[in-house]
């Protein structure tokens, strides 16, 4: 299982650094590339999955929003 934003997978030879100075990142430009490139309908809802990622953050110990960015409900690709 590996959770990772769209927004940072979805540019070719991205860096954390790049990414924080890429004031352009969007998901919206970058789901579709994915979807393309993976053959598979965009990213959508997914309860199992967003309890799986709950889980992967607090093994992290990091506590996640309830939502994702901008307030929406977080999507996955399920693979």
């Amino acid at each position: 299982m590996r959770f990772a934003p769209s927004r940072f997978i979805g540019y070719q030879n991205n860096t954390f650094d790049k990414h924080s100075s890429n004031a352009e990142r969007d998901g919206r430009v970058t789901n579709p590339a994915i979807s393309r490139l993976l053959e598979t309908p965009l990213p959508l809802a997914d309860t199992e999955l967003e309890e799986q990622y709950q889980q992967y953050c607090h093994s992290l110990g990091i506590t996640p929003r309830p939502k994702g960015s901008f307030g929406v409900s977080r999507k996955y690709w399920r693979l």
